[in-house]
This record gives structure tokens, sequence and C-alpha cells, in this order.
């Protein structure tokens, strides 16, 4: 079970995705230059396997979805482990431009305010499954 955050191209005043414009589309550009971007931020990531990325930082693991499609319209992350984790989040938006969408909460995750909201409630959510697993 991961916390799954969505790499989106939103307009900068967009909070939620009821507020896209009928017309939006979200483009980050061909794959190369998706994985280029992401590569040279985060020089530790493992990109040996076609259309994925593996970036281990031991406290945190984020497996990255590039998709099959190209253009690449959203990257996927699968987060497990700390919320230290939304560093590595906030570097992938502050260095392209493009928003954080936090499937949790079904809103963008704001840095300035609390960005680990959905992580929390996603990990609350994830602990109470697996109290109920063990009490089984």
């Amino acid at each position: 079970m991961s916390w799954d955050v969505l790499i989106l191209n939103a307009p900068p005043d967009v909070v939620s995705t009821g507020e896209f414009p009928k017309d939006f589309s979200s483009n980050l550009g061909s794959r190369n230059h998706v994985l280029g971007e992401i590569s040279a931020i985060l020089p530790d990531l493992d990109v040996n396997t076609p259309g994925w990325g593996f970036l281990n930082r031991g406290e945190y693991y984020i497996e990255i979805d590039f998709g099959d499609d190209d253009p690449v319209s959203s990257v996927a992350l699968h987060i497990r482990g700390s919320e230290n984790s939304i560093s590595a989040i906030k570097t992938i938006c502050e260095h392209t431009g493009w928003s954080a969408f936090d499937l949790t909460t079904g809103g963008f995750i704001q840095f300035d305010r609390d960005p680990a909201a959905g992580y929390r409630k996603w990990k609350a959510a994830r602990d109470e499954y697996e109290k109920k697993l063990v009490e089984k």
C-alpha cells in the first residue's frame, strides 16, 4: 500500500481539479524530456527499468511511473516510508514548475501550508487497515 501522488502541469492558480478549465490538458513534455528533468534533479534515481524510476533514500522509497504515453501527461509517484518523502516531491515541483496532486486528499499539495496532511491521512488509513489484518 502506497501514498500516491500525481505530478501534473496544472495552471498555477488551481487548487483542485474542479477548477480546471474545460479544455485542460496536462502536458509535461516528451518522455525523454520528463525523464531527463527528473533524473537531473534526483541524481540518485534508478532509471534502469523502462518506464519506471526508483528512488531509495532509506527512510522513504518512491516508485515513479512515467507511463507509456509520449508526450507524458502525468507522472505517478508511489511512496512508502516517512513523510520526509515530501522533500523529493517539492524538489520536483520547484525545479519544473509542475504541481503535485495528492490522491488521498483530492487536492494539490500546498508546500507553504501543510504539505504532509495527505501523507498523515494516508498513514492513518494504512495503519488502521494493518491493525485490522493483525486482529483477524
